[in-house]
């Protein structure tokens, strides 16, 4: 890994060959030091922590909490990726809840094909977890929208 800092390649390019190449390094952890310092803004970045962290039980320090401010610069949909694979780790209700705080303040910006995905995605989220906060005033306004969105809010009001 050394080898970025002497010449132009930049690592963040070859961050797709770096799946392959954890796989065959004795710690992952190694690959994961020099990333860290371009997780803040890069989302790829952070879904291949993601990734290291799922398949070798690593953990990084604010790992969530610089993937949601990443999150927070990219994309909605790009992103939406991330609360899929929160409900598959053991990750705390409030990680999870911070998380969706942010997707559903979006709800009202983003166009109705994205809208219908994202909420979606919220359908299994809030069918899995039973927990969570359900009382976002955009879920009231949502709820008067076309018949496809209608019915995805109906499904995590109720």
């Amino acid at each position: 890994m050394c080898e970025y800092e002497d010449n132009n390649t930049s690592i963040l390019d070859d961050i797709p060959r770096l799946y392959d190449l954890v796989d065959k390094v004795r710690d992952p952890r190694q690959i994961c030091v020099k990333l860290l310092k371009y997780h803040k803004g890069n989302i790829e970045v952070s879904k291949f922590l993601y990734y290291v962290m799922v398949t070798y039980d690593v953990d990084f320090p604010d790992f969530y909490d610089t993937t949601l401010h990443n999150i927070t610069v990219d994309t909605l949909p790009k992103n939406i990726y991330f609360i899929k694979e929160l409900l598959n780790k053991d990750i705390s209700i409030c990680i999870i809840q911070k998380y969706l705080d942010y997707i559903i303040n979006l709800l009202l910006d983003i166009s109705t094909l994205d809208l219908i995905s994202v909420l979606d995605v919220l359908v299994d989220v809030y069918s899995k977890i039973k927990v969570l906060r359900r009382d976002y005033p955009q879920f009231r306004i949502l709820e008067k929208s076309t018949t496809p969105v209608r019915e995805r809010v109906k499904k995590i009001i109720n």
